[in-house]
């Protein structure tokens, strides 16, 4: 279902003038072709790096992700910069916990068991909960492969293109290119291009975005937004990650 739905979405999107490179059909059955890559994924575990700059002002986050299904889970981020912050999401398999979302009343963390009355919960659906705590959830909403989630980064790009073959990381990447959207069905306000590789990992995410600036609507200024990403599908977790305190 979740690459049905996102191959036509992709598709409606795409540059009808720009002509498919051998190596992959269209550049939205190679983006779906990512999507299923890890929504097929039975564990993964690696790094997400955010690096957010404009006008000489820089803000990195930083995320370790891992999971094993069906109900291990460990997201942990962390913002610099002059507003350091730290949130973690973790599920032993037994409790799951999240820091208290912000505009609501409790204790700093909030703890649930993994097995409820109507069944145990998953490593998507306790993501899909506590990730209101991230102040970067991008790369890790592909990553979790949510269909909603899914739905919702690709329906910001638009006019898909193949830029040329690169690296990242040494290794072999096909670029893909197009216009982005900051809300969906409200205009293109930048661009993006977008790293994969022929294993379908996401390599890397680059956004340039324009924003207004208040009370200044002849000004705008440019954010660009880099995402460095190096997540193992499939891999081998120890399970002792899973025991982290919040």
């Amino acid at each position: 279902m979740i690459v049905s739905i996102c191959c036509a979405l992709l598709a409606l999107h795409q540059d009808p003038t720009q002509a498919a490179p051998a190596r992959a059909a269209t550049p939205g059955k190679l983006i779906s072709q990512a999507f299923q890559h890890y929504a097929e994924a039975t564990s993964l575990a690696g790094h997400i790096r955010l690096t957010q700059s404009a006008q000489n002002v820089t803000v990195r986050i930083d995320t370790d992700v891992a999971f094993d299904v069906p109900n291990l889970l460990l997201v942990q981020q962390t913002r610099g910069g002059s507003d350091p912050r730290r949130a973690l999401i973790v599920s032993d398999g037994k409790h799951f916990s999240y820091d208290k979302p912000q505009g609501t009343f409790g204790p700093p963390r909030f703890v649930e068991n993994v097995q409820q009355a109507a069944g145990s919960q998953d490593v998507k659906e306790m993501y899909g909960t506590g990730a209101i705590t991230l102040d970067d959830r991008t790369i890790t909403d592909i990553a979790f492969a949510r269909n909603v989630d899914l739905k919702e980064v690709s329906s910001q790009w638009s006019n898909l293109k193949f830029g040329p073959k690169t690296t990242v990381r040494n290794i072999e990447a096909n670029e893909i290119d197009g216009e982005y959207s900051e809300t969906a069905g409200k205009g293109v306000t930048g661009t993006f291009s977008l790293m994969i590789s022929d294993a379908g990992d996401v390599l890397q995410y680059t956004v340039r975005n324009r924003y207004a600036v208040p009370q200044h609507p002849d000004q705008s200024v440019v954010v660009t937004s880099v995402w460095d990403v190096d997540l193992a599908v499939n891999v081998k977790n120890d399970p002792k990650i899973y025991k982290a305190k919040g």
